[in-house]
């Protein structure tokens, strides 16, 4: 059977191009992606569809990687094909934690779907082929997996389709130069310190050598184990629809509901960041969740990646995991860090201060009692300060720290333990400081706690100049 009709076959088997689709080609000037090319090129003929190219210039290997930005152009100036080229220097802007290929995998999807939004192209093509779909799962396999993570590689994943997941490297190598299809070596690819080519040179091929159908019983595992998650995705789908709620940027679990079932649990986690935040997840970022979660605490991260963070939280007298994306980077957070802010008061200007420590903005301002009275609820906090009180503070707790309540002095200390948040949190709730002395404890401004307002800043019928402070929606 020819490649043509190979690939064919696969695309019709899984619906992975319809009529007139307008299909985004991401092209890296190497074998896979030049046959994906000429290929798809070809079956235009059979079904009715448009191409666009994206390229992505790594700025790696200098004037190499431009060298490969220019073989994509001309290669499309060739075929009269709108061309998007991209650039990122990786080395200077490539995230600390992620690894050079996860970070390509990032800036390159997030580039692509920006280009498609942009330019009514409604599918994105890459070029995976057999042998990345096998290497793809033993490498999940050494770094720890579950069921999804051993499905490998999906043919169809939203708008991303894999045309040549059908055909093995070699398969490929073949057809360019039965058809004298040139491409563009990247030397990167011979080395081993990334993972993807250790287990490709080394790992696979001494595998091999003890078990010839290494890689058949490994495909085979792929493919059972996408038919079993299949299954359990179709089996727990209603259920999950009561346990999960979609927000605008994050997700939440309802932990009440799962937290006596662990499997669930991790299953629950697993398909909520696969779907929702596109995120591979290894066993030991589940059992770190678990782990985090064997606490009486209300309130506590559980995990965080300089992209994804998960905590605990306390909601309307339920708990739940909430996930979302890291905008700010709680892994970050030093113990003993301080952090102060002066405010100068305005009463005829709202103020937002910025809170970068705790990745919060905070509103402030002026108000007479009539808005207390009519304001008044538990997401504001509402403070009666002096006359002559033109600058207070806003501030992170101090050895020692003591609010003056009802029932006399109480230790900020306390306070915090009460309210049990983790040590990275504690460091996080802001306090009002005027003239020196703490006039209000403010968690809720970051948590789903109460706060607490100093005996000798209560706002009465009295007084005479009154703040109120609430968190600012991002």
């Amino acid at each position: 059977m020819s490649v043509y009709k190979t690939v064919l076959q696969f695309i019709k088997k899984h619906k992975l191009i319809g009529y007139d689709d307008h299909i985004l080609l991401s092209l890296s000037a190497g074998k896979d992606s030049m046959a994906m090319f000429y290929i798809l090129n070809e079956l235009k003929n059979e079904i009715p569809f448009n191409i666009s190219i994206f390229h992505l210039n790594h700025k790696i290997r200098g004037e190499e990687s431009d060298n490969d930005e220019n073989f994509v152009k001309e290669l499309a100036d060739s075929f009269k094909l709108r061309c998007y080229c991209r650039s990122f220097d990786f080395l200077k802007n490539a995230g600390r934690r992620s690894s050079f290929e996860e970070s390509a995998r990032e800036v390159r999807y997030s580039m692509l779907k920006e280009i498609t939004l942009r330019n009514s192209i409604n599918k994105i093509a890459t070029a995976h082929n057999f042998d990345d779909n096998i290497e793809t799962v033993v490498m999940r396999i050494f770094t720890g997996t579950g069921i999804n993570g051993l499905a490998g590689i999906k043919a169809l994943r939203e708008n991303i389709i894999r045309p040549l997941l059908c055909l093995t490297s070699s398969e490929i190598y073949k057809f360019l130069i039965d058809n004298n299809i040139k491409w563009r070596e990247d030397p990167t690819n011979r080395d081993d310190k990334y993972l993807r080519n250790y287990v490709r040179n080394i790992m696979l091929p001494h595998i091999k050598k003890r078990f010839p159908q290494a890689v058949r019983s490994v495909e085979k595992l792929s493919r059972n184990a996408s038919e079993a998650a299949e299954l359990i995705e179709s089996l727990a789908g209603d259920k999950l629809k009561n346990l999960i709620a979609v927000k605008n940027d994050h997700v939440l679990i309802d932990l009440a509901s799962v937290c006596n079932n662990i499997p669930l649990m991790k299953y629950i986690i697993s398909e909520v960041m696969g779907k929702f935040f596109k995120k591979f997840v290894s066993a030991s970022l589940l059992n770190e969740v678990i782990k985090n979660l064997n606490t009486d605490r209300s309130n506590l991260f559980l995990y965080s990646s300089s992209d994804i963070h998960i905590e605990k939280i306390y909601l309307n007298r339920r708990s739940y995991i909430k996930i979302c994306r890291n905008h700010f980077n709680y892994t970050d957070l030093k113990s003993k860090t301080e952090w102060e802010y002066p405010v100068k008061i305005d009463k005829e200007k709202n103020i937002e201060l910025s809170v970068k420590e705790a990745g919060i903005s905070i509103s402030i301002r002026s108000v007479d009692f009539q808005y207390f009275k009519d304001n008044f609820s538990r997401d504001k906090i509402f403070v009666s300060i002096p006359e002559h009180t033109d600058t207070i503070i806003v501030r992170n707790r101090r050895r020692g720290d003591k609010i003056r309540l009802e029932r006399g002095l109480k230790k900020i200390k306390d306070l915090l333990i009460e309210k049990k948040l983790d040590i990275s949190r504690k460091n996080l709730v802001p306090l009002l400081i005027i003239d020196s002395n703490i006039a209000a404890f403010m968690p809720g401004l970051l948590f789903d706690c109460s706060n607490r307002v100093s005996l000798f800043h209560l706002v009465n019928s009295k007084s005479k100049k009154i703040l109120v402070i609430n968190s600012v929606e991002k």
